[in-house]
């Protein structure tokens, strides 16, 4: 499976500029729970505002995520506060 969150970073911030609402279409949508395929995501003004099966939504422009994998919504934000240096010694 081939995850790609760039992907839709790199879609936002090409058609954000010039468009106000677009459709976004995968291959799958993960949820955070389970895989869908056939779903849709829907932008406007840069924020989701629809994650689901395809309906008949209207938008500015579509943009086709073939064979990749959309995760919306989801941001890396782990840190490592207790991490120890690597050279540290005992």
């Amino acid at each position: 499976m081939k995850t790609t969150i760039l992907a839709l970073l790199l879609a936002i911030s090409w058609q954000a500029v010039a468009q106000n609402d677009y459709l976004i279409k995968p291959a799958h949508v993960f949820d955070g729970f389970e895989m869908h395929k056939d779903w849709v995501v829907a932008v406007k003004d840069n924020q989701i505002t629809y994650a689901g099966p395809e309906a008949k939504l209207n938008a500015n422009e579509t943009i086709e995520l073939k064979g990749m994998t959309l995760m919306p919504g989801i941001i890396e934000g782990h840190s490592h506060i207790l991490l120890h240096p690597y050279n540290e010694t005992s």
